[in-house]
């Protein structure tokens, strides 16, 4: 893993944290470089809404999609993700981020936007789910038009990611000479 994506995972975990200690019905967690699309107002409200009819955990409301969503005949203006990067945009609920919390998540530490389509059981290395308790049983839906993205993508010119443009781990304490 690389620093950055240490410290993010750290965030969202101190976050869901927060949730369970101030028991927080819900809450939407957004990333430092969110843009705000011009249909968050409209969007937010509605798809919270149905969210909390299907008994959700997570909401994305800004994802990518790297996989084809699943079938989700209750739906109306949601989606069931299929694999997904990106955190930064979602809403959780107070029993999503108790499960999420309750997983082990820094005993096998990977990065939270691998983390997430592990637990609610969309990621494609299988093999991943065995390290995480409750792994693909978080109740996950998206909007199924993002209403929040990151203000730059990678390539832009303007870009700069603190997680991903760190160094890994490894190379890391090997520099230093505190790897053990």
């Amino acid at each position: 893993m690389k620093l950055g994506e240490i410290g993010c995972l750290l965030s969202h975990y101190n976050l869901w944290k927060q949730v369970v200690q101030d028991e927080i019905p819900l809450a939407v967690i957004l990333e430092d470089d969110v843009h705000f699309l011009p249909n968050f107002v409209r969007g937010l409200h509605p798809a919270i809404e149905e969210a909390q009819l299907l008994a959700f955990h997570l909401l994305y409301i800004g994802r990518k999609p790297l996989e084809s969503n699943r079938p989700c005949p209750e739906c109306r203006i949601l989606v069931k993700p299929g694999y997904s990067y990106w955190t930064v945009g979602y809403v959780i609920s107070l029993e999503g981020a108790r499960l999420l919390l309750s997983s082990g998540v820094l005993s096998s530490a990977i990065p939270v936007d691998e983390f997430l389509p592990v637990m609610y059981g969309s990621h494609p290395i299988r093999e991943w789910s065995a390290a995480f308790e409750g792994s693909g049983s978080l109740r996950a839906y998206s909007t199924a038009v993002p209403i929040v993205a990151p203000l730059h993508f990678e390539g832009d010119s303007s870009y700069v990611s603190d997680t991903e443009q760190s160094s890994i781990i490894q190379q890391q304490c090997q520099a230093e000479g505190t790897c053990h």
